[in-house]
């Protein structure tokens, strides 16, 4: 299954840039607009990541905690600054973007279960 989820967060990219893309459907943007910031998000989340796995014997819990809020941070800062909008707006659809983040996520994972399930 390991091997599997990196092919879910493939998949993953497109439907949070159509995520991304009704939640800004006012905006003017083209859904490929979402689709390369959608690529910057989790490209950087994969790097934090990364590094996080790859240093977890010697990063401390609160270093830990710290970056793991940095990354909520900056994907807030980032979300801000690419639509230009204000800090409520900004706050209320940053929310529902993690919510169905985590759903898509939580589907697709089941999804994934499944299907290795009936492959082997």
């Amino acid at each position: 299954m390991i091997g599997r989820l990196g092919w879910l967060m493939i998949f993953m990219l497109p439907l949070m840039a159509l995520v991304l893309l009704l939640l800004y459907a006012r905006g003017g943007w083209y859904y490929v607009e979402h689709l390369v910031f959608s690529f910057h998000l989790h490209a950087f989340l994969f790097l934090v990541i990364a590094i996080i796995l790859f240093l977890r014997n010697y990063i401390p819990g609160l270093l830990l905690g710290l970056l793991i809020t940095g990354m909520v941070v900056y994907i807030y800062l980032a979300v801000k600054k690419f639509y230009g909008q204000g800090f409520i707006k900004t706050s209320l659809k940053f929310i529902i973007l993690g919510i169905a983040y985590q759903v898509l996520l939580l589907i697709g994972t089941l999804l994934t279960l499944l299907l290795t399930f009936l492959l082997f």
